[in-house]
């Protein structure tokens, strides 16, 4: 079986001008990652959406080279159909003179764009040229990297994908049986609950595409119950589990930095807190999901699910899918966003190549470049610190934290995907609430 890089970015001739985020690579053989990292664990730059030349050379170092090359993403043209088509009827349902303007603009750009990639291809850098290469399609491989390394070769599992919007959709549904994936229906991307979300991660004062879950959070603290209604009262729910948006939340969804979308918000959220408007968008968004969740394990028969894309990074409706009467057990990718698209397109292509591939569970989310404890010293020694390399690291560590102190771990290989392992964390005692506000200051967050 050959061995397959994954890149998700945009192109080697065009490095900065990323149309996506979270860019990055992976090395597939046999159907196992041996290797993956997001470009920003490398450049340091949050959501870093730039060609991710650091992330390949990680992956492939001290690594046997590549025989093909799998692409996150199709180009433009190839999805120029779907794309007008769904502007269009967006462009009919609205009524607000400043959008039609902005959807006729977009309407015209598209063939514009699509010729211009078809001219001019997306590559990739260097000796990696020569080999065959394959596009594949962004919720593709968002399943592939849900089913593929899902725990249950020998089952039927339901493959679920949602996000804000990737290759015109915003979700799709898959059956995934006997090592393949086989699509089952996509949703439209003006109808999007991920980027409705997002929209509202925005205009709440917060960055869209990298904190929605203070969203969650702050929806803890609120009443859920007007936000939802008004948001359900611009909703229809459709009979296949998913839903129409009215005119106002298309325009919200799809064009949240549109001047005409902060009136919109705005109207929508008048006179409510900010943590009943979090409360409500969340609400709204469990009852919506789990709503698509539960129809399609009832027509599929399906009662375990392997879910990607960004929405399922929102912990709080994962708990909801699970505890749907319908499901049995779920598994999610845990690199769910768009850092898990190299590795599900080089799963993807890998199915491809030799037909079926049985799932595999993967086995570490340390899949990122190692440091030595040699690293590790020169590191320090160049940075004028002074350091310990004592006998029982773990307890030294525990007794460090109990007096109060900060933490920070660099050891093994990198955590692949977006959350902190141990691996390259910073650790501190959480029985101080004063704690999480101390190190947001002191490290620049929010």
């Amino acid at each position: 079986m050959k061995t397959i890089l994954g890149i998700n970015g945009y192109s080697a001739r065009h490095p900065d001008k990323g149309i996506a985020h979270n860019a990055g690579a992976a090395l597939v053989r046999e159907g196992r990652i041996l290797a993956a990292v997001d470009e920003e664990r490398i450049s340091r730059v949050k959501n870093d959406k730039s060609y991710p030349f650091g992330a390949i050379n990680a992956v492939l170092s001290d690594r046997e080279h590549p025989e093909f090359i799998a692409v996150a993403g199709l180009s433009r043209h190839s999805v120029l159909h779907s794309m007008r088509s769904q502007l269009q009827q967006a462009l009919k349902q609205s009524t607000r003179a400043d959008f039609r303007r902005y959807l006729r603009s977009r309407l015209l750009d598209l063939p514009v764009r699509a010729a211009i990639e078809r001219v001019r291809p997306r590559t990739v850098p260097g000796s990696l040229r020569k080999l065959p290469r394959r596009e594949i399609r962004h919720h593709e491989a968002h399943a592939a990297s849900a089913y593929f390394c899902c725990p249950w070769p020998d089952d039927r599992v339901l493959v679920l994908t949602l996000d804000s919007f990737g290759d015109a959709q915003c979700g799709t549904c898959w059956i995934g049986e006997n090592g393949k994936l086989a699509f089952d229906h996509e949703l439209p991307f003006i109808h999007s609950i991920g980027g409705l979300y997002t929209a509202f991660t925005h205009h709440l004062g917060f960055k869209a595409l990298q904190h929605e879950g203070k969203i969650v959070g702050l929806a803890s603290y609120g009443n859920p119950h007007p936000m939802h209604d008004r948001l359900m009262n611009n909703i229809r729910l459709e009979a296949n589990g998913w839903f129409r948006f009215n005119a106002d939340l298309i325009q919200l969804s799809i064009a949240a930095m549109h001047p005409g979308a902060k009136e919109i918000f705005d109207s929508l959220t008048a006179g409510l807190v900010r943590e009943d408007i979090a409360a409500g968008l969340q609400s709204a968004t469990e009852y919506l999901v789990t709503r698509w969740v539960a129809h399609c394990c009832r027509r599929h028969q399906c009662t375990r699910l392997a879910l990607a894309g960004g929405v399922f990074a929102n912990v709080k409706l994962n708990q909801r899918i699970l505890e749907l009467p319908e499901v049995e057990n779920v598994y999610i990718h845990p690199n769910m966003g768009d850092g898990g698209l190299a590795s599900g397109a080089a799963l993807a292509a890998a199915a491809g190549v030799c037909g079926n591939l049985p799932p595999r569970l993967l086995e570490s989310v340390y899949l990122g470049p190692d440091i030595s404890d040699d690293e590790a010293e020169k590191a320090l020694s160049s940075a004028g610190l002074n350091f310990e390399n004592p006998d029982n690291l773990p307890e030294r560590v525990a007794e460090l934290l109990a007096e109060g102190k900060v933490v920070a771990r660099a050891a093994g290989r990198m955590e692949y995907g977006p959350r902190a392992l141990g691996n390259r964390s910073i650790l501190a005692a959480c029985g101080d609430p004063t704690i999480n506000q101390w190190l947001n200051d002191r490290l620049n967050r929010t």
